[in-house]
């Protein structure tokens, strides 16, 4: 009995004496909250990550909108304070905010993410060309950072804009020379409202074609005309008809003047 008595007595003399070591707090701290990505609560699923320096010390999913982690930190104290870094999603999307680690403690700490798009790229294509020619530009680089795919949509300078779509190519042709500066911007396929800023500028210069000049083409001389074979028999005859009726005009005068003289005398 007095050594019972003895136990209880330096049980309480201990307890007093020591109270964190007899009854220390486990190194655990549990998390939990609501999720909510772009306003909207998060599907069953959705993983939840906790990082300390980096390091992952915890991972769950997401169960009717709601997660809770216990997070156990050996030799906690070695440390100092303890700041919870949180992801959400396959593409650990990181929350604005953190949280103190506190040995033991029960927090309740929502979750909160936006989704964001990226800016695409400058585009990339000619910087010059003449007006009515077809002109194909590349872009890329955008991306949402909760997965979803990403359209592209580019702006040729002239209040005309390309259709959206996933394909980081589109072609325009002008009609009107001028300098045209193109660029492009994104959004979320899933979600349409959200559209990126827009990508640094290309410029590009459209001029009228240049029409080759001809040569001067040299005036035709009139080709003489070959008189036929035909024609000269007809002058030849026409000749010889007025010789002939010239030497009989002459004969008959001379006659009738002989013919004359002779009756006088």
């Amino acid at each position: 009995m007095k050594k019972f008595a003895s136990l209880v007595l330096l049980f309480l003399i201990a307890f007093l004496l020591f109270p964190p070591i007899i009854f220390a707090q486990p190194p655990v701290c549990r998390f939990h909250g609501e999720v909510w990505i772009d306003g909207n609560l998060a599907s069953d699923g959705t993983i939840v990550t906790a990082w300390v320096d980096m390091v992952e010390v915890a991972t769950v999913t997401v169960d009717d909108s709601y997660y809770m982690m216990n997070i156990e930190i050996r030799n906690y104290s070695d440390y100092g304070k303890i700041y919870i870094v949180f992801t959400v999603g396959p593409n650990n999307i990181e929350i604005t905010e953190t949280h103190e680690w506190q040995a033991g403690a029960n927090i309740r700490f929502d979750l909160h993410v936006q989704e964001e798009v990226s800016n695409p790229d400058k585009p990339n294509g000619l910087s010059s060309g003449e007006t009515g020619q077809t002109l194909v530009f590349e872009t890329g680089g955008a991306s949402c950072n909760l997965g979803h795919n990403v359209e592209y949509n580019f702006y040729w300078g002239d209040e005309t804009y390309s259709a959206w779509s996933t394909s980081t190519s589109s072609f325009h042709k002008w009609m009107i020379p001028g300098t045209y500066a193109v660029k492009v911007h994104a959004r979320c396929e899933n979600n349409p409202k959200l559209i990126s800023d827009w990508s640094e500028e290309l410029l590009v210069n459209i001029s009228e074609p240049i029409t080759p000049t001809e040569p001067d083409t040299p005036t035709e001389q009139p080709t003489p005309t070959k008189e036929s074979d035909s024609d000269n028999h007809t002058l030849l005859i026409v000749a010889i008809i007025g010789v002939a009726g010239t030497v009989f005009a002459a004969i008959i005068t001379g006659l009738f003047m002989v013919f004359t003289r002779r009756k006088i005398h």
